[in-house]
C-alpha cells in the first residue's frame, strides 16, 4: 500500500485544515522553542506550507518534502523562502545527519510504512537533533461520532493507514536512543455546524473518504444525516468544535 498523495486536496487544503491566528501563533512559538538556532530542519509532508511558512517567517530555517506536486506548487506560489523537493518520506533523498531537526505534522497516519519514515528521519537528523511529531488532532464528542458513523456506513476498514498510536511511535524512537517529551497542548476552537462537516465528508475533502466510490460516499453521508437529525437536531445549528494540537519531541542521543 502506498502513502496517500494529496494532489486532489491542494485547492481546498488550507481552508479545511487551518488554525486560528491565536492558535497558530502559539504553535509557532512551541516549534521555535525546540528548533530555533539549530541547523536547518526538514518537514516531511510539508504540503502547502501550513506549518513551514509561519515558522520560516518567524526566523527558523526549514526545508520540505512532499509526495504531492500540486501541494508543493501551492507552497511555491506563496513563497520561495522554503526550499522543497517532491519525494517519499520512506526514501528521503538526503545524506545522513543532513538536518538539525525535523517536523512531521499530520503525516505519519498517511504512511502505511510509517516505521520506515521514522527510521529515515532518525537517519537524516544529526546526533543531538530533535524530531517533532504531531500525529493528528482527532475529533471528540459528536464530531468524532460523525466520522465513525460515516466510516461504518461506508464500510471503510481502516480510515488511517499509518501511525495513530503515540505509544508505538515512542517505542520505535526509543530503539534509536531517543527520549520523548510532550509539549503543552495548543487548543483551538472553531465554529461549525454538523451539516458543514458532513458536507465536506460527502464531497471527499478528507483522506479517509478517498478509498470509496462517490456513490458509496453519498449514500453513507445520507444515512449519517438521518441519524444526526434524529439524535442531535438541526444540521444548520453552529457548535464549538474543539481542536487539540499535541506535539511530541524526540531528543536524539549525541
Amino acid at each position: 500500500m502506498q502513502s496517500i498523495n494529496f494532489d486532489r486536496a491542494a485547492e481546498y487544503y488550507d481552508q479545511t485544515r487551518s488554525l486560528s491566528d491565536v492558535a497558530m501563533s502559539a504553535m509557532v512559538d512551541l516549534l521555535l522553542g525546540e528548533l530555533e538556532g539549530r541547523p536547518r530542519s526538514l518537514e516531511i509532508g510539508v504540503g502547502t506550507g501550513r506549518i513551514a511558512i509561519p515558522v520560516v517567517e518567524a526566523g527558523m530555517s526549514v526545508a520540505g518534502i512532499d509526495l504531492s506536486e500540486r501541494m508543493l506548487a501551492a507552497l511555491r506560489a506563496k513563497t520561495s523562502a522554503v526550499p522543497v523537493v517532491a519525494g517519499d518520506a520512506t526514501r528521503l533523498p538526503f545524506a545522513d545527519d543532513a538536518f538539525g531537526g525535523a517536523i512531521a505534522c499530520h503525516v505519519l497516519h498517511l504512511i502505511p510504512d510509517w516505521r520506515r519514515a521514522v527510521e529515515e528521519l532518525a537517519r537524516v537528523v544529526a546526533p543531538s537533533g530533535r524530531i517533532l511529531v504531531n500525529l493528528g488532532g482527532w475529533d471528540h464528542g459528536v464530531w468524532r461520532a460523525i466520522e465513525e458513523r460515516f466510516v461504518a456506513e461506508a464500510g471503510i476498514a481502516k480510515p488511517r493507514v499509518g501511525a495513530t498510536d503515540p505509544v508505538e511511535v515512542d517505542a520505535l524512537m526509543a530503539s534509536f536512543g531517543a527520549e520523548v517529551r510532550v509539549l503543552p497542548d495548543v487548543v483551538d476552537n472553531r465554529r461549525l455546524s454538523y451539516g458543514e462537516l458532513l458536507d465536506r465528508i460527502e464531497e471527499g475533502q478528507y483522506s479517509f473518504t478517498w478509498g470509496v466510490h462517490d456513490a458509496t460516499r453519498v449514500r453513507a453521508a445520507r444515512a449519517v444525516r438521518e441519524w444526526l437529525v434524529t439524535e442531535h437536531g438541526p444540521l444548520e445549528e453552529v457548535h464549538d468544535k474543539l481542536w487539540i494540537v499535541s506535539w511530541r519531541v524526540y531528543d536524539l542521543p549525541g
